[in-house]
Parts: C-alpha cells; structure tokens; sequence
C-alpha cells in the first residue's frame, strides 16, 4: 500500500517543452508513485500508484491541481475496482465498481459530486440484480 511507505527516494523527470516533470516516489525498493508537476508544486496531468508488485494502483488526471477527468483504480491482480470521472474536482457522470474477477458489480449516476438517478447492481455473473 502506498500509505505504509517508511522509505521513500525521489526521482524526477522534466519534460522542459511541455512545462511538467514528473516526480518518483519509491517506497522501499519498488516506485509506489509517479506525480505530475507543474512548475514543481502543482499536479497536473496523470498521478499514477503502484503496488509493490509493479501493477497500478490507480489513475486519476488532474489539471492545476483539481481532479478532472478519467480516474481508475484496479486490484493487485490488474483487474478494474472502480471507474469515475471527475469534473472541476467532483465526481460526475457513471461510477462503476467492479468484482476482483473485473466483472462489473455497481453503477452510480453522479453530478457535480452528488448521487443523482438510479443505482445499478449486478452479481457476480455480471446479471442485473436491482435497478
């Protein structure tokens, strides 16, 4: 998990032309994250995570410091948990959770960060359960 680090080394990459580098963290001997940064303090672009097995841990875009857009997480195993998209940093549009095996478990609607309509679950199988 990202959160226990005790060790953590930094690394960075800066791409000069588009104004954003990239810092690495490395969390014992494995990179638990990579972080876009905008004159040096400001996340921008994709900040991913990883496990300790290499796969990643999550995704999620940001501009200027905000969530907006896609954001990801997955299981060890590689397979998705959960997919949202952000809008000016609130969830907005279809949340989906996923079973550890990737098939899809539930779907939220959301607007600018709120639960909004219906609320979809499926079984294990991928059937509706309940609308």
């Amino acid at each position: 998990m990202v959160g226990a680090c005790k060790k953590s080394m930094l690394d960075q990459y800066t791409n000069f032309q588009e104004g954003v580098s990239i810092k690495y963290e490395y969390c014992d001997s494995y990179k638990c994250r990579e972080i876009p940064l905008k004159n040096d303090s400001i996340i921008h672009g994709y900040l991913k995570s990883f496990y300790q097995n290499g796969e990643i841990n999550h995704v999620v875009r940001y501009e200027n410091g905000i969530k907006n857009g896609s954001e990801k997480h997955f299981y060890p195993n590689g397979k998705p948990a959960l997919e949202l998209e952000n809008l000016n940093g609130k969830t907005h549009g279809i949340m989906r959770e996923y079973f550890r095996n990737g098939i899809l478990k539930n779907e939220y609607s959301f607007f600018l960060g709120k639960y909004f309509g219906r609320q979809t679950d499926y079984n294990n199988s991928g059937k509706i359960e309940t609308l």
